[in-house]
């Protein structure tokens, strides 16, 4: 299905949802990062209520269902994961999520306002921070402009500011640049601050992305499988990043993810797709032993 790519690392489920499985091959260096930020109880008892919700999505592309009557919510503060086979529709859900596809039916309400259909760029002013499967940087642009273009799109002069340099381009230009410090330190790259992306591991580019979405200061972050390609090191030390970073800066984050290490660890819900619909939904443990979870990904032993 379309932004879905084939992960020959799955495991079945049942070993496959155990904490700690899942973790595959990966390169780059490692960096000690602060103590994790625990979690807050499941959805429904959120200290703000839901933050964003999907009510009756559909997506279809020609004559396929990528999507059919989706709906699920995300509660303020929490981390809720989106998982199933390859070609489940998850990834468009993402897509429609953050306006890079509008729906065909349904709704999305962020933070009590509907923003169904809405350009990619008001959907992203609005608060849908996100990171894709296959990372996105600006090759030509070191880690440092990387980040400054989400910091720049949410500046308040006006063009003539910037063209004749006035004095309100340069004050919201040094904001930017002591805001691209926080962030830049926030994820550990401030020492890669002037390297192109191709010079950095595939995990610290991950960083990289991660920072420029945070930049954006989302309400709700997707997260579009953070912790492809990185090995065994480094997915521990993701989950500690992203445990923190929540802490630090309040995220709710949505995330799609193969590696059940991650989404047992970090997650208060889980919904599962298969075929473009939902099959399931309920906390990790609960998803661990859901009948139809374990035959949408090892097949059913009786057919």
């Amino acid at each position: 299905m379309q932004g879905e790519r084939n992960a020959a690392s799955t495991p079945p489920v049942g070993d496959a949802l155990a904490p700690g499985a899942g973790v595959g091959p990966g390169s780059g260096p490692s960096v000690g990062l602060g103590p994790s930020v625990g979690l807050g109880p499941g959805p429904g008892s959120g200290p703000e209520g839901v933050v964003l919700r999907a009510e009756g999505l559909d997506k279809h592309f020609g004559g396929v269902y990528a999507v059919r009557n989706l709906t699920m919510q995300v509660e303020q503060g929490h981390t809720v994961s989106l998982i199933g086979p390859n070609g489940a529709g998850k990834t468009t859900v993402f897509n429609l999520l953050s306006g890079v596809n509008p729906p065909d039916a349904g709704r999305i309400v962020l933070a009590g306002e509907e923003i169904s259909g809405m350009p990619q760029h008001q959907i992203a002013r609005a608060g849908i921070g996100r990171t894709f499967q296959n990372i996105r940087l600006f090759p030509g642009l070191d880690v440092a402009e990387n980040v400054m273009l989400s910091l720049d799109a949410r500046n308040r002069y006006h063009w003539y500011d910037g063209l004749l340099r006035l004095p309100a381009f340069h004050r919201e230009d040094r904001a930017s640049r002591d805001q691209l410090q926080e962030y830049l330190a926030a994820v550990a790259l401030e020492k890669y601050a002037h390297s192109k992306p191709a010079e950095l591991s595939y995990g610290y580019q991950r960083r990289v992305e991660l920072a420029r979405a945070l930049a954006a200061r989302p309400r709700v972050l997707l997260l579009d499988e953070p912790a492809a390609g990185l090995n065994p090191g480094e997915v521990e030390e993701f989950i500690e990043l992203l445990e923190r970073l929540k802490g630090d800066y309040n995220l709710t984050i949505l995330i799609i993810e193969h590696r059940m290490q991650v989404v047992m660890r970090m997650s208060s819900h889980v919904y599962v797709m298969n075929f473009g619909a939902l099959i399931a939904e309920g906390t990790p443990e609960q998803i661990q032993n859901d009948p139809a979870v374990v035959s949408a990904y090892i097949g059913d032993a009786h057919a």
